[in-house]
């Protein structure tokens, strides 16, 4: 079968899929194997500017949703060489989004191995982008590439993470793209927290006060308070224990038991390790307090691993308590 008639096939096939009623997606890509392939992905993505282009961007987003879900849900058939080279070649553009979306789909099935075949996907789809043209796609593939090779950890890793990253922000300007640009300035400290380090610590400082002047509580209140977390267990790293507890402090301000129990019970898990820190009988009483709290969310049989080491955080603040006092 030609390319040609292939792609009539896949504008037939996604037009189905337009068509079809809601929740019964996976159905139509299950019941049409024989078109479940890169093509599709390509043709799929052809199809979402063409309806950008015409006023139907809601209908364009929804499209650009279903690759993740084909390639984790149902699975792709691979395609012969000629043809690959023909969509790459025809399709530069189209191509590299279609390897970035297979990409995302490895990427979120987690595991080593998927991992590294995401890492395969976004080089190839980078062939493809280039930041003038593709600015936007670009950055993204740089930032989500960086992503992967922080969860594979390892120094080289994280090192690799952190050129993906500042790529990225060679694409994501703060005056054009302002969200991303912080999403990438708070991955930067992440990264260079995990190194850990004095000189790693205060770089991860200088990003997460980055992201902060974009991400405000009044527009960002989840991204303002776990970068305010995060930059507060880097001072804490420093040994800047009252900085560290003005930031737990603030993450605490929208962080609630309510809201978000979980992250609520971290960072009062971690003020109370600021607090014993600074040492002395009020600071160890507000520590215990802090632990106490966490528990009520850090329960053994929900969070078998945080309640251990809640608990053992308790402990040794009674022990140091009873001991000094």
């Amino acid at each position: 079968m030609s390319m040609k008639r292939r792609f009539e096939l896949y504008y037939r096939f996604i037009n189905g899929l337009i068509s079809s009623p809601a929740g019964k997606e996976t159905k139509v890509l299950r019941d049409n194997p024989h078109l479940l392939d890169l093509g599709l992905l390509v043709a799929i993505e052809q199809m979402a500017d063409y309806l950008d282009g015409n006023n139907n961007r809601e209908m364009g987003r929804w499209l650009r949703s279903l690759p993740p879900l084909l390639v984790e849900k149902v699975g792709l058939n691979p395609i012969d060489e000629t043809s690959e080279d023909y969509l790459q070649k025809v399709y530069p553009y189209e191509w590299a989004i279609a390897n970035c979306n297979i990409a995302l789909a490895c990427q979120n099935h987690g595991g080593e191995k998927n991992l590294k075949r995401a890492i395969e996907y976004y080089d190839r789809a980078l062939l493809n982008l280039d930041r003038e043209s593709h600015s936007f796609p670009w950055a993204t593939a740089h930032n989500n590439l960086g992503n992967v090779y922080k969860s594979l950890g390892g120094k080289e890793n994280l090192n690799r993470a952190i050129d993906c990253y500042r790529k990225a922000l060679e694409g994501w300007k703060r005056e054009i793209h302002p969200s991303s640009w912080a999403m990438v300035q708070y991955n930067l400290g992440n990264t260079y927290q995990i190194l850990d380090g004095p000189d790693n610590l205060k770089w991860a400082i200088n990003y997460y006060h980055g992201a902060l002047l974009v991400w405000q509580p009044e527009n960002f209140p989840y991204q303002w308070a776990s970068t305010q977390h995060n930059l507060g267990k880097a001072y804490q790293g420093k040994g800047h224990h009252d900085w560290a507890i003005n930031c737990y402090q603030r993450a605490l301000s929208q962080w609630t038991g309510e809201t978000y129990p979980y992250d609520w019970a971290m960072a009062l898990n971690n003020l109370g390790n600021a607090y014993v820190a600074l040492g002395g009988k009020e600071n160890l009483a507000v520590a215990v307090d802090c632990y106490q709290q966490a528990l009520g969310v850090r329960r053994k049989e929900t969070y078998a691993q945080e309640w251990e080491a809640t608990q053992s955080n308790l402990n040794q603040a009674h022990s140091k308590r009873s001991t000094k006092f």
